[in-house]
């Protein structure tokens, strides 16, 4: 038997032999207790039949009432498998996430050397004008935080 067999059917293997040899066990000891209540009952006086038949019937009531253990086992290994199916979606989706940042990161590293390449370039010029300049003249440019639309008030 495979392994993934063996984890489809939950009453094969061992544990399920165990299982099977457990609840026949039970419903063996329930008949017997039923063939042997029946005859004991009937040699009693009639109140202890009744008290004992209404007893039996309420327990009966609340047996068939108590959901089976199996059915809320299912609805858990339901619940398990969908998250399990929403983790792989997601998974999935983040695979195909990390894929497109990927491909945009690729997809910039010519603009990042493009960029480092045109400051050394802006770096050369300003260098290269610096040593252009007309010694005691001054500059055309202004000096930071000085407004061309402002004039002096002695003007």
């Amino acid at each position: 038997m495979e392994d993934g067999q063996r984890w489809d059917n939950p009453m094969t293997g061992v544990v399920g032999a165990a299982s099977e040899d457990v609840l026949k066990r039970i419903r063996d000891l329930a008949d017997m207790f039923r063939s042997a209540g029946g005859g004991a009952l009937g040699a009693l006086g009639t109140p202890v039949p009744n008290a004992v038949g209404a007893f039996l019937s309420s327990l009966q009531r609340l047996v068939e009432q108590a959901p089976a253990p199996v059915e809320q086992l299912e609805m858990l290994l339901a619940e398990i498998a969908a998250k399990r199916a929403l983790i792989g979606a997601l998974h999935a989706q983040l695979t195909a996430f990390d894929r497109e940042l990927a491909i945009l990161e690729k997809s910039l590293q010519p603009l990042r050397e493009w960029g480092n390449q045109w400051s050394q370039v802006q770096a050369s010029l300003v260098d290269s004008m610096r040593l252009f300049r007309v010694p005691g003249k001054p500059s055309n440019r202004k000096p930071a935080g000085q407004d061309e639309s402002r004039q002096p008030a002695g003007d």
